[in-house]
């Protein structure tokens, strides 16, 4: 499935399951009637990507990245860590 639907699938679960927790009234039904079919569409809308994705034999993002690129991408994220803890920690 892709990223960006299976957040949107995750998403109205929490919806869900948060109105599920409160009293249910004619408005939070509708709204969950609502959420649900929305749920069910993206979830199969997300199904159908990844089948064709498989189909098709895309190949994985990673396959495309060498040693060296990773590492560079590895040593950016790293000193940025590093700045943000030292940019937020007293020097002792």
């Amino acid at each position: 499935m892709s990223v960006q639907n299976e957040c949107k699938v995750r998403d109205l679960d929490i919806i869900l399951s948060k109105i599920s927790t409160y009293s249910m009234d004619r408005t939070s039904k509708s709204g969950s009637r609502e959420s649900r079919e929305t749920r069910e569409s993206q979830l199969q809308a997300a199904r159908r990507q990844t089948i064709a994705h498989r189909k098709n034999g895309t190949q994985d993002k990673r396959e495309g990245l060498s040693v060296p690129k990773l590492q560079k991408r590895l040593n950016k994220t790293t000193n940025q860590l590093i700045a943000a803890i030292n940019g937020r920690l007293p020097i002792v």
